[in-house]
């Protein structure tokens, strides 16, 4: 197993290293978490920045250098973050009615493909769409968000999200990275007791869910003065029906005044806070990847929809980490948002 360091504007090969069994690779939807390698050499023809891709495995890793740091005279340790970092940043959003697939790719073909700043371009960089989903994104007027938060958004609301891969040619050469519009995979249902799975466990925010969001007028709206609700159902859908039968039995509710021009966003702000809520556990288990039925990358990836049954409970939730440290026999999965560890909650904090 090695490493192989790209330069991170052309992708032409700048390197490579034999990686030991101390490293730690983590692929995360909700925090980005650093990846770390250490190397048999020193000397690493490489800056922070630049790409690197983990060879010799199932699994072609693509990230992002974020230090490196010589351990002695014959090592060198290197952290990375997963490639998809690079959509971790603010762009101008608006109202968009159509395809939500194409509204997506359109917003990273403006930022790496044919952004007026001639460094940001990633002349490598393939973008295709392989679903397609009408719907509405409602942002307001001059808004930035990331186009992480956008593809989230869009995940958990009309089930699309971007995948990337490497691209090799004939002669085995890499010669670029594909970025999918897909369709976010779903319908995996996953038992506690199934026998590959081992040390389980499964935490729940000790805060109640949020499933009630109501916006009240400004005082000085011309157009639009009524109150709007939103209300998160058992299944995970929002409906703007206070009487539907499937709302929550007790109500934790949050609110905020909205203008006149916010008055078409209101449904993406529910949204982004009702299905936040809706994900707030924490399911933790290891699986062996000899198994035939859970099979992460292949038929379990982060941002997959599953259903997670146990004795007492069945969650709806999301794979948002897969992991592997010191060999890839065995996996470490996490399904839903919320975190356990002290320094997740802080990256958390820090993020929002």
């Amino acid at each position: 197993m090695e490493l192989v360091f790209l330069k991170r504007s052309t992708l032409a090969i700048l390197d490579h290293a034999h990686v030991s069994d101390d490293f730690e690779l983590v692929i995360d939807s909700v925090i980005y978490q650093k990846s770390n390698f250490v190397v048999n050499r020193t000397g690493i023809k490489a800056v922070v920045g630049d790409i690197v891709i983990l060879r010799g495995t199932s699994y072609f890793y693509i990230g992002i250098i974020e230090a490196i740091e010589v351990k002695d005279e014959f090592q060198t340790k290197i952290e990375t973050n997963d490639f998809t970092s690079i959509f971790d940043l603010k762009v101008p959003v608006g109202f968009y009615n159509g395809d939500v697939g194409s509204y997506l790719l359109s917003l990273i073909s403006k930022t790496f493909k044919t952004n007026d700043d001639p460094l940001q371009n990633l002349n490598y960089l393939t973008l295709s769409k392989s679903a397609s989903v009408y719907g509405t994104i409602f942002y307001e007027d001059n808004e930035l968000k990331s186009i992480t938060e956008v593809s989230e958004l869009l995940a958990k609301t009309y089930g699309v999200r971007f995948n990337y891969s490497l691209i090799i040619d004939i002669d085995g050469r890499i010669s670029g990275i594909n970025v999918d519009i897909a369709s976010v995979t779903s319908g995996l249902k996953i038992k506690s007791n199934l026998p590959c799975i081992t040390s389980l466990e499964i935490t729940e925010s000790k805060s109640q869910v949020t499933n009630k969001v109501i916006f009240y007028p400004k005082s000085d709206n011309l157009t639009y003065t009524s109150i709007v609700g939103y209300y998160l159902l058992t299944n995970g859908t929002i409906t703007n029906n206070k009487s539907n039968v499937d709302r929550f039995p007790y109500v934790k509710s949050t609110s905020a005044f909205y203008s006149d021009n916010e008055y078409s966003t209101l449904l993406t702000k529910a949204q982004s806070e009702l299905l936040k809520s809706n994900l707030e556990h924490s399911i933790e288990f290891k699986v062996n990847m000899d198994n035939s039925i859970i099979i992460p990358f292949k038929n379990l990836k982060v941002g997959d929809f599953v259903e997670f049954v146990t004795d007492s409970k069945t969650y709806d939730t999301m794979v948002t980490q897969l992991s592997f440290k010191g060999n890839f026999y065995e996996c470490s999965v996490v399904l839903g948002e919320y975190r356990v560890k002290l320094t997740d909650k802080i990256k958390l904090l820090e993020r929002k």
